[in-house]
């Protein structure tokens, strides 16, 4: 893309943003998966990052004539186990036909270009601005009513017949009391983190753009911070990703390559 390859700071961040996966989903799977294997001299990109889609286990990184591949072997699922039913012997996935597509993608939604419609993506909001115009909406009701009752009290204070103002101060105290259970019924992502999760993606943006140049072990660093999954369909040839940076309560950001 003729952009820098990450930084080391940004990587530095990247590193520290980094969140346990949510392991919802995955303990059954978890029980149908290899054990740990020794370390080799290979840096696998997506180490622990695809999924087959015939079985949803982790595929495994494998060297091939310079190439890297994940693989899937039908021999090492459980015998009898649901998994095999349908699945080829063997799933490669080479690691090439992934990394362009994967890091275009996130290069995109990266993007400052773009960054209104990955913030709503992350926070669950849908792509039209309804829900946050209505959550700003009543943040100005309630500020509006909570102005006027400071400068009733204020009026109080100076000498002013208090009996005069009860009416008023009741109902801006009824107007800020309203507005405060109707935010607190909003999804708590709709209003509280846009500002720091605008802030993260730019942070990410900054070595998003270079992901076409980075090695190996940068790349898997970046994939880590932004929790990304893939899971292959080897029958369609496609692989379907999935990212959730900052929180396992966030809605994730879904693509196809």
């Amino acid at each position: 893309m003729g952009a820098p390859s990450p930084s080391t700071t940004a990587l530095t961040e990247i590193a520290l943003m980094r969140r346990t996966r949510a392991a919802g989903g995955l303990a059954a799977r978890r029980k149908l998966e290899r054990g740990r294997k020794k370390t080799t001299k290979h840096v696998y990109a997506l180490r622990r990052r695809v999924r087959c889609g015939y079985c949803k286990r982790q595929m495994e990184g494998s060297p091939r004539q310079k190439r890297i591949y994940y693989r899937c072997a039908a021999r090492t699922i459980v015998p009898g186990s649901p998994a095999l039913n349908g699945h080829p012997t063997d799933v490669y996935l080479p690691e090439i036909k992934v990394l362009d597509g994967v890091n275009q993608w996130l290069a995109g939604l990266f993007d400052r270009r773009n960054r209104g419609r990955t913030v709503r993506q992350l926070l669950g909001v849908a792509e039209s601005p309804t829900e946050e115009a209505r959550v700003e909406g009543i943040k100005v009701r309630k500020a509006d009513a909570e102005a006027r009752l400071r400068n009733l009290l204020n009026l109080a204070e100076r000498g002013v017949d208090f009996d005069a103002l009860v009416e008023r101060i009741n109902s801006a105290k009824q107007e800020i009391d309203a507005a405060t259970e109707e935010l607190a019924r909003m999804p708590a992502g709709r209003i509280t983190g846009h500002a720091e999760i605008e802030a993260r993606i730019d942070q990410l943006g900054e070595s998003a753009g270079g992901l076409s140049r980075a090695e190996a072990a940068d790349l898997w660093d970046f994939y880590e911070a932004v929790n990304l999954e893939t899971v292959y369909t080897a029958e369609e040839r496609t692989v379907d990703v999935t990212i959730r940076p900052f929180s396992k309560d966030n809605a994730g950001v879904r693509g196809g390559t």
